[in-house]
C-alpha cells in the first residue's frame, strides 16, 4: 500500500480534479486509491479523524478560500459552482462554519484592490 502521506495527497488531488462536480463520491476516491470504500473510510478516520464525505467537503472549502482570496470569482454563486457545491446557500453556510466568516465578507476583506475603492 502507498505511504500514508502520499495517499492523503493523492486523495486531495483526486477531489481537486473533480471540482465542479458536486457528486464527487467516496467510491471515486476508493477507486482512485484501489481500496474498498470501507478500507478508505477506516484510513481517513484513523489518519485524519474525519469521514470521507467530510474530507471531500473540507478540500472543496479550502479551494474556495483560495479562489476567493485570489479574486478568481466575481461572486459567491460563481465560486460555489466552480467547486461543485449544490447551491450558494449550502456553500455559504459550510464556509462560514469552517472559517467563521461569511464568504462575501471574506471576499471583500481579502481583496486589497476592491478595498481601495471603498
Amino acid at each position: 500500500m502507498m505511504e500514508q502521506q502520499s495517499l492523503v495527497t493523492k486523495l486531495k488531488e483526486g477531489v481537486l480534479k473533480k471540482l465542479g462536480n458536486e457528486n464527487v463520491s467516496v467510491k471515486d476516491l476508493a477507486d482512485l486509491t484501489m481500496m474498498s470504500e470501507r478500507s478508505l473510510y477506516r484510513f481517513i478516520k484513523r489518519k485524519l479523524g474525519t469521514t470521507p464525505g467530510r474530507f471531500i467537503r473540507e478540500v472543496k472549502l479550502e479551494r474556495t478560500r483560495e479562489l476567493l482570496y485570489n479574486n478568481c470569482c466575481q461572486n459567491i454563486k460563481e465560486v460555489a459552482d466552480k467547486v461543485g457545491f449544490e447551491s450558494p446557500g449550502n456553500f455559504s453556510l459550510a464556509f462560514e462554519k469552517k472559517f467563521k466568516v461569511k464568504p462575501g465578507r471574506y471576499l471583500q476583506t481579502s481583496n486589497p484592490i476592491k478595498n481601495s475603492h471603498n
